[in-house]
């Protein structure tokens, strides 16, 4: 655990920053004038992961807005590794921001 807590203190800035990019966009999905915002968000989200060690980062086209798909080999984390999955969202909307954590 200490490593880990070494890091995210090492890397505190890098993180607040690409937070607070991803934040400046008004990706507002109920306002029908921030759809290419969805996916200049979805695009910088793509960028993050990739630079984060996803294998394969995609966006794709749904019914509603765009979604942001990564896949990281499992096996190049651990040969003992079963999988890797994990979960972030986030919403913006015209009265506020709201962050939900990934896990």
């Amino acid at each position: 655990m200490e490593k880990l807590n070494q890091y995210i203190e090492e890397n505190k800035e890098r993180f607040l920053n690409e937070l607070f990019e991803l934040i400046r966009i008004p990706s507002i999905s109920s306002e029908v004038e921030h759809k290419p915002d969805m996916y200049r968000c979805a695009e910088q989200w793509k960028s993050l992961l990739l630079a984060a060690g996803a294998d394969k980062a995609e966006v794709y086209e749904t019914e509603r807005n765009p979604v942001t798909y990564r896949r990281k080999n499992h096996r190049s984390v651990s040969a003992d590794c079963i999988g890797i999955r994990t979960y972030g969202r986030y919403a913006c909307r015209s009265g506020g921001f709201v962050a939900y954590p990934a896990f």
